[in-house]
């Protein structure tokens, strides 16, 4: 099995996205599988035996918070990762890590050839949904004084540590991935996500995409719960340099996948394996199954 990480700020799509990918049967991507672990020491070592069957389901509360027994939404995420490994169908596996600076420097010397995806979001949504947990008094999980200062910090902190694990790792191996551009329901960064782990994308994942994107508008149409005061707050210390800086590398890795596959289609066409009879219609339903196995090297 290969090792793939999730990374990104708090409250940027990170759950959604590794949901996304547990859609598809040969990969697991655990909920925080070792939350307390990664920032407990300034030296720790986490390896692929922590993503063995039998040490992946001890769980211990010193190691995450978000276990089967904490809520059926983890239970149900665990008993689908347990009946992958039951089936012995997994080639991929990870876990949801928040994007700090050292916490993805000891990943990338623990897991240099892995495959990470930077998922990033609109600042106000993030600090909106800051915000919200903040002034939640049942959420106990969230201090009250984790609103938007916090979230700015943190926010600008994961692009640099993206940044700084492009350099260790090498940027191929760093996929930077919109939250609204994704989750708007953009089937070509869909497309690109699970081809940069080496996975063909077949018709019922993207019935499963649709389903988990389905009312969008809905969502974008909440209000932000940020008030001026904070709001102009963001708006004097916020980098949008630096957020633009991962729009358009997000942008141009979706851009370079579509044309693979549009290169692909044409190599079909010439060679009349498609024939002549072949409509556009099936060629949109074949469209992201090439059989051709990317090659994690």
């Amino acid at each position: 099995m290969r090792h793939a990480f999730v990374i990104g700020c708090s409250r940027s799509g990170t759950t959604a996205i590794t949901n996304l990918l547990n859609e598809h049967d040969e990969i697991v991507i655990g909920m925080e599988r070792f939350k307390h672990e990664y920032p407990s020491s300034p030296v720790f070592r986490p390896g692929p035996e922590w993503f063995e069957e039998e040490r992946f389901f001890r769980f211990h509360p010193s190691e995450t918070n978000i276990t089967p027994a904490a809520s059926p939404r983890w239970a149900a995420v665990y008993k689908r990762a347990a009946s992958k490994f039951e089936r012995r169908t997994i080639r991929v596996i990870g876990d949801k890590v928040l994007a700090h600076p050292r916490i993805l420097r000891n990943m990338a010397a623990s897991f240099p050839d892995a495959r990470y995806m930077f998922i990033f979001r609109d600042l106000a949504r993030v600090t909106s949904s800051y915000c919200i947990r903040a002034a939640n008094p049942k959420d106990i999980n969230w201090p009250e004084t984790k609103t938007h200062r916090s979230a700015l910090l943190d926010w600008t902190g994961a692009f640099e540590a993206a940044l700084g694990l492009m350099d260790s790792v090498g940027p191929e191996r760093v996929l930077p991935v919109q939250y609204e551009r994704l989750f708007s329901g953009d089937l070509d960064t869909f497309r690109c996500l699970f081809e940069f782990l080496g996975f063909d994308v077949t018709p019922e994942l993207v019935e499963s995409f649709r389903a988990l994107t389905k009312g969008w508008e809905e969502r974008t149409s909440q209000p932000l719960h940020v008030d001026p005061e904070q709001q102009r707050y963001l708006d004097d210390h916020a980098n949008l340099d630096l957020e633009q800086r991962f729009i358009d590398m997000a942008s141009e890795r979706v851009r370079e996948a579509a044309k693979r596959r549009q290169s692909w289609f044409r190599t079909l066409r010439s060679s009349g394996f498609l024939g002549h009879r072949c409509s556009t219609r099936l060629l949109q339903r074949a469209y992201g199954r090439n059989k051709k196995r990317v090659r994690l090297s």
